[in-house]
C-alpha cells in the first residue's frame, strides 16, 4: 500500500480517475462485495453489476474507466464457461478490461490476451483470484495509469492537428 501512495503523493480520490467508475461484473456477491470494499477503500468509485445485461448497461450509461470481469460470469462451477469474455467483447473496446477466474486454464489466458483480428486483446490483465486483492489492485492501478497516457496522447495528437490545420505548423510534444 505504501508503493501506492509513493506513486501518487497522497491517497487516491474519484478524480484520480477522471470522476469515472470501476465497474465489477461478478456473480458472487460475497466475493463482488469484498472487492468492492477493497477497491473503494483505497479510493476507486465503483458499480457493481450481477448480471451480463445490467453490466452492459451500465457500462453504456455510466463513465466506466475500467471494468473487472469474472470469466465465468454465469456459472462459477463450469471452468469451460466463458461468459465473461462474451461480456468483455460487447462493451466497448475502449474500456481496458481485466479478466479474473477461480478456475484459469492456459486456453482461457490465450484467448483473453491475445490480439484479435478485429481488434486489441480482450483484456489488459488477467488474474487468477488466488493471487489475491493486492494483485488486482496493482493490475487496476497499471490499466488505468496506462489508459490515461494514452487518451492525453490522444488528445495531444488531436490538438497537433488542429494547431496544424488552422496555424500550418507542426507542434512537437515537448513545444506545449
Amino acid at each position: 500500500m505504501r508503493l501506492f501512495s509513493m506513486l501518487l503523493g497522497s491517497r487516491r480520490t474519484t478524480s484520480s480517475i477522471g470522476g469515472k467508475h470501476i465497474l465489477i461484473a461478478e456473480n458472487d456477491p460475497s466475493f463482488s462485495t469484498v472487492l468492492k470494499e477493497f477497491l473503494q477503500r483505497n479510493g476507486y468509485p465503483i458499480l457493481l453489476a450481477s448480471t451480463a445485461t445490467e453490466a452492459r448497461r451500465l457500462a453504456r450509461k455510466e463513465a466506466i474507466s475500467l471494468a473487472i470481469i469474472d470469466s465465468s460470469f454465469s456459472d462459477d462451477h463450469d471452468s469451460s464457461h466463458r461468459s465473461g469474455l462474451k461480456l468483455a467483447k460487447r462493451i466497448r473496446p475502449t474500456i481496458p478490461k481485466v479478466i479474473i477466474s477461480s478456475y484459469p486454464t492456459v486456453d482461457l489466458v490465450r484467448e483473453s490476451l491475445r490480439y484479435r483480428p478485429d481488434g486489441p486483446p480482450l483484456a489488459v490483465d488477467f488474474i487468477h483470484k488466488a493471487e489475491g486483492l493486492e494483485r488486482l489492485l496493482t493490475s487496476s492501478l497499471c490499466a488505468l495509469v496506462s489508459y490515461s497516457r494514452r487518451v492525453r496522447r490522444d488528445q495531444f495528437s488531436i490538438y497537433q492537428f488542429v494547431a496544424f490545420a488552422v496555424v500550418g505548423q507542426r507542434f512537437q510534444l515537448g513545444d506545449r
